[in-house]
């Protein structure tokens, strides 16, 4: 897959890149209900319905949504947060059995 995400300054630099599989397959494993805690990140799936195209553009505040997002994300995996009907260690296992 050669998908590739950047964000810019105001100047148009780019100050930092990553690959954006993480964002694009991570929700598949969490239940749908959840989906709604993240709203921003389910939009970035694959299957999304709200799927734009491969160039999509955020303002500073979504962009700002989206790192708490992924914060939480990453909080939930690891043990660190919590979110209804959630168990990051179903997710886990899920992950590492697919």
């Amino acid at each position: 897959m050669g998908r590739w995400m950047q964000a810019f300054n105001d100047k148009g630099e780019v100050v930092v890149e990553m690959a954006p599989n993480f964002l694009m397959y991570c929700l598949k494993w969490f239940p749908k209900k959840s989906k709604e805690e993240f709203p921003i990140i389910s939009n970035l799936t694959i299957d999304s319905e709200n799927w734009i195209d491969e160039l999509q553009i955020f303002k500073l505040e979504s962009i700002i949504e989206l790192k708490a997002e992924i914060e939480r994300m990453y909080g939930v995996l690891n043990y660190k947060e919590f979110v209804a009907n959630v168990s990051a260690e179903e997710i886990r296992n899920q992950i590492t059995s697919d």
